[in-house]
């Protein structure tokens, strides 16, 4: 058979439903061979959104998608995505076209033989889990097999296959080909589980800090029976993972660090024992003074990656180097003898005094609040998935939104980049079953993929987008404010960076468009766009410098310059814009 539909039936056999692919001459034989399988295929307008798609749709379905694209350009307007995919840990495929083996420039001292080559494997590697260029036709069942396995085990990440041309139209005996063996885990928990029940049950004021490795784990309904079988409170990080957990169980007690909430970061400085699940713990939720993140307490570390443990300069009482799903099922099966019904009580308290919305928001006149609005999406997105951006969209979104019961909330972490939201809506749409999704952008951000509203048109996916229009790079401005004295460069439109009207925009590409221009609107506008089917913007017109408030502060600058960090409970608030 011919070697490109042996691939194509390989992924089909792994349960594999999900394709994004552009094509290109350099994988002219996967495109053939794709137009007769059984895939669900997806065709954006750059490799970067494709493979952003597959992250989003993988963070919905725990399930990877698979990436084709073409040589050169193709693999190296990859890598935005890639890098996205690898530093948060999703689990995905992604396989490149290359020129004939004959036209190969390796060895030669030249930089390029064939037409549009490039050695894509070597420019990856250090943003995969494995990544390899296939010689030998009689390799591609082990490498297939190798790759896919290496991707989904462990701590999960991208792989990356590159297949010349004349490899990918090769016929193949089936019978011929090499075999990769699957190996499985052999990491004992039990020890790990009945140690932590031991420090659990000596602890006054325990608290979980819980992480998206639960998501990554498939462990989300585990961990939240842990809970409700500990009655343990728990927090999340005000970025990664805030979906890890059913927000609504009794003793969730928000987000943490440095723009997390008070009463969060309070709860964690006064806990006498941490249980760390499936989180990196970075510096945006310690906060830059290790010293004084949760004094008081012991801690636990439960991760796959000993790395992320070994990492961190405080004390760590007891680490489980293990897979998640694992102890938490080792975990439920035991008792607990808690006394903890004045730590519950503490935590209820204060998480009552939580403030999410201030006057200054909720009274602001000329503009739209982005904290107000978001304080009043709940109730009308219900459990419809959201997707954010980075910057405004992701940071008051993800510090602000309180989640209903299961709903999804996620954006990228590691990588962050300009333009994620958009095509990471689209794959978590895909992976919705072609459901609606929230899509939160930013005027600056959108513009990185603009070309994918035709993708969303084209396809008819019913994705919400919310479009922030703050007159460029708010986060930006801000940091210019606080470190430069308000000099604004390359930051809006009267430095340097320009937007279109979003409005002829949405009427260009034939999507439905709202505009919200002051609070007055945010309810009746929100309501007519969650009746709206298909595609649809709605524009919010924000105050061009609302901050990302409360958050922790430094203390000031010493003697040499450096910036000397403030503690994760003294966030403050400025009382006007």
């Amino acid at each position: 058979m011919k070697l490109t539909d042996f691939v194509i039936d390989f992924f089909e056999n792994k349960n594999i439903k999900q394709v994004f692919h552009i094509s290109g001459g350099g994988c002219m034989h996967l495109t053939e061979s794709l137009s007769n399988s059984k895939f669900d295929i997806l065709c954006p307008h750059h490799e970067q959104t494709a493979l952003m798609a597959a992250e989003g749709y993988t963070r919905m379905t725990n399930l990877p998608a698979l990436t084709i694209v073409t040589t050169g350009p193709g693999g190296t307007n990859s890598l935005t995505g890639l890098l996205g995919l690898w530093l948060d840990s999703i689990p995905s495929i992604i396989i490149s076209g290359q020129v004939p083996t004959n036209q190969l420039s390796k060895n030669t001292g030249c930089r390029q033989i064939g037409d549009q080559e490039f050695d894509i494997v070597q420019v990856v590697k250090p943003m995969t889990k494995y990544a390899k260029i296939i010689l030998n036709k009689n390799d591609i069942k082990y490498e297939l097999e190798k790759a896919f396995q290496i991707s989904i085990s462990g701590r999960p990440g991208p792989v990356w296959l590159d297949i010349p041309l004349d490899i990918q139209g090769s016929q193949i005996e089936v019978k011929n080909l090499r075999e990769y063996k699957i190996t499985k885990s052999k990491i004992e928990v039990k020890t790990y589980s009945e140690s932590i029940k031991k420090m659990i049950d000596n602890s006054e004021k325990p608290l979980f800090i819980v992480g998206n490795g639960v998501r990554l784990s498939n462990s989300f309904e585990l961990m939240n029976k842990l809970l409700e079988l500990s009655k343990i409170p728990v927090v999340t990080g005000p970025h990664s993972g805030v979906d890890a957990v059913d927000n609504t169980y009794k003793y969730y007690s928000g987000r943490i660090g440095r723009l997390g909430q008070l009463s969060a970061n309070k709860i964690v400085q006064d806990a006498d024992l941490l249980i760390c699940i499936g989180s990196r713990l970075p510096v945006k939720m310690t906060g830059y003074n290790l010293e004084e993140f949760s004094p008081k307490s012991k801690k636990i570390y439960i991760d796959i990656d000993e790395n992320e443990i070994n990492k961190h300069q405080f004390k760590i009482d007891l680490i489980a180097v293990c897979e998640i799903d694992k102890i938490l099922k080792a975990l439920t099966r035991l008792n607990y003898n808690l006394k903890i019904n004045n730590w519950q009580t503490k935590i209820l308290n204060l998480r009552l005094k939580q403030v999410y919305v201030y006057p200054k928001h909720i009274n602001l006149l000329e503009y739209v609040s982005f904290y107000y609005f978001i304080s009043r999406c709940p109730k009308h997105f219900n459990k419809t998935p959201i997707v954010t951006s980075n910057g405004t969209a992701h940071v008051i979104t993800l510090q602000t939104y309180q989640i209903n019961q299961n709903q999804r909330l996620f954006t990228n972490v590691g990588c962050a980049s300009m333009g994620y939201g958009l095509p990471a809506a689209i794959g978590a749409c895909k992976g919705n079953n072609n459901n609606p999704v929230i899509c939160i952008e930013g005027d600056g951000s959108i513009m990185m993929n603009l070309q994918e509203l035709e993708t969303v048109k084209g396809n008819n996916l019913p994705i919400k987008i919310i479009l922030i229009n703050n007159q460029g790079y708010l986060s930006i401005k801000l940091t210019q404010n606080s470190f430069f004295k308000g000099n604004e460069f390359a930051a809006g439109p009267k430095s340097g960076v320009t937007f279109p009207s979003f409005k002829k925009i949405s009427n260009a590409f034939n999507i439905k468009y709202i505009s919200v221009s002051n609070n007055n609107e945010v309810d009746s506008k929100l309501k007519k766009m969650m009746e709206l089917e298909g595609p649809c913007i709605m524009e919010l017109f924000t105050h061009p410098l609302e901050k990302h408030e409360p958050k922790v502060t430094p203390k000031g600058i010493d003697k040499n310059g450096k910036i000397i960090p403030g503690s994760l409970t003294d966030m403050t608030i400025t009382e006007t814009f």
